[in-house]
């Protein structure tokens, strides 16, 4: 790939922020047996026929209700592990009317002893609209790298009473063992927020529909909610950046709409009111923002929209106020963390860096995925479309394949992002030199024939000196990684300095 640029600009120099007071450390475990990465496990569920076919039936697609099952898991290494006494039932929205259904697991609901792994529920998806079946997984993984708290996830394959029923996506549950581990605490209240949930008002506080309330249920109290309500909607705003970082782990929230934004999950917050938890942490008197249901990212669109090249500031609805959104980035400290946030996941792992594991992993479920008819059901996703999933669209609402998605998502973002944020302006701007880069290879040359010779210093953009080249006479080279650099570049008769992306 080729780059081209002509940009002027000037040397800024970082101001480095501190991280947000208050903000709590999240302690994601690791993966560990019940979610193993390396392996596609198995999970061969036993239950009365009768209850199955109630269970699959038109009438009940929308009931909760757990009926009794048992369940043999078969680990990495091949061992099996049995649990009896549990309870499984459809899980999801939409996707219960999907032909590909999606399952919970309770493992002790009916008196069964033994945790699996640990672990109270398995959440088992379908995800029918996901080709790859991955889009999940590695949204959850970029939380993950951002330090953010994030559910554990993998693929297994499921049966029910010796039918296989396909590939899932087996997802940590978010409950008071979640908190716990990550949080360090799991008496505060944890909200589920469901479609509807866009904090404008609190008109909706009681809905259980919209906020619902997994912990504390007895008791009900959601004063806690109200107030956090309040004060992000009806605080001035001179008071706001105080006022809120009282009641909101802002730090933390920073990072979810990073992440958010990169992956193009529009079923969350910011853009669809949907699909998140909020919970109030008792060490810090803070509520925390949790991302869940990430399968319709990467490029997965059902409303015309191009979410890699969506703008990254004004990536929210705008048709209504998302104020968790819109208020926070309208503080600039708050907005310059965001951005160093995406300069962060751009510069790493969202990139070409993370398309050898994708690969690897289309590769290791590819058996599974190939054997799984109900796969082909609802949008007819072929065993072709699965191997091509990383790399092409299917069409439909599969606009992009993953790794065409996070590339053309990289350098759009890349070209929309301010400036490294909290500078200040250092030199006079010229119009001298240009640049262009090929792989990593960025060559500078002079345009004034006046200039007999320059030199070029290059800087991360956290300050750090990348490196240097003097006396450079009609043109000069330098081999960068991916990423986003400052070029100044200085003579005697100008300064400037270029803002290069190296794709």
């Amino acid at each position: 790939m080729l780059t081209r640029c002509f940009l002027n600009g000037s040397l800024f120099s970082l101001i480095l922020f501190s991280a947000l007071s208050g903000s709590s450390q999240i302690n994601n475990p690791d993966w560990g047996e019940a979610y193993v990465q390396d392996a596609v496990t198995k999970i061969e569920v036993t239950m009365d026929s009768a209850d199955l076919a109630w269970m699959l039936a038109q009438e009940n697609l929308l009931n909760d209700d757990y009926l009794e099952a048992s369940f043999i898991y078969t680990d990495s290494d091949g061992n099996t592990h049995q649990y009896s006494g549990s309870g499984i039932r459809l899980r999801g929205n939409t996707s219960r009317f999907a032909d590909k259904k999606s399952f919970k697991i309770n493992v002790d609901k009916f008196g069964g002893t033994e945790k699996f792994y640990g672990y109270d529920k398995l959440n088992l998806k379908g995800s029918h609209n996901d080709p790859s079946l991955l889009r999940e997984r590695l949204a959850y993984y970029y939380m993950r790298q951002m330090g953010g708290a994030a559910p554990l996830v993998n693929n297994v394959e499921v049966h029910i009473n010796g039918h296989y029923r396909g590939l899932y996506v087996n997802v940590e549950q978010i409950d008071d063992d979640f908190l716990k581990t990550r949080f360090g605490n799991k008496t505060g209240n944890l909200y589920k927020c469901l479609y509807g949930a866009s904090l404008r008002n609190s008109d909706d506080v009681w809905n259980n529909d919209v906020f619902e309330l997994e912990t504390n249920a007895n008791v009900n109290d959601r004063s806690d909610l109200i107030e956090f309500i309040d004060v992000l909607n009806n605080t001035s705003n001179e008071d706001f950046k105080t006022e809120i970082e009282k009641v909101l782990d802002v730090d933390h929230l920073l990072k979810y709409l990073a992440v958010e934004v990169l992956t193009g999950h529009w079923d969350g917050y910011s853009f669809n009111k949907n699909n998140y938890y909020l919970y109030h942490n008792a060490q810090t008197d803070k509520f925390e923002v949790i991302m869940y249901d990430t399968d319709n990212t990467f490029g997965i669109d059902w409303f015309g929209e191009d979410w890699a090249t969506r703008n990254v500031y004004n990536w929210g609805q705008t048709q209504e106020q998302r104020p968790m959104f819109w208020r926070v980035l309208d503080v600039p400290e708050f907005r310059a963390i965001f951005t160093d946030n995406m300069y962060t996941l751009l510069n790493g792992e969202f990139s070409s860096a993370i398309f050898p594991w994708i690969d690897e992993l289309i590769v290791q479920n590819q058996t599974a995925a190939y054997a799984d008819t109900y796969r082909t059901l609802d949008y007819g996703f072929d065993n072709q479309d699965y191997a091509n999933s990383a790399t092409s669209a299917f069409g439909a609402h599969v606009k992009y394949g993953i790794e065409p998605y996070i590339e053309q998502r990289r350098l759009t973002a890349l070209a929309q992002l301010d400036w490294p944020t909290a500078v200040e302006e250092r030199n006079a701007i010229s119009n001298d030199f240009r640049w262009f880069s090929d792989h990593g290879n960025v060559k500078i040359w002079n345009s004034n024939a006046t200039i007999a010779n320059f030199d070029a210093q290059v800087f991360a953009l956290d300050g750090r000196v990348v490196a240097v080249k003097k006396d450079a006479k009609t043109e000069t080279d330098f081999n960068l990684k991916t990423g986003v650099y400052l070029i100044e570049i200085k003579s005697d008769a100008s300064a400037e300095t270029l803002k290069v992306f190296v794709p």
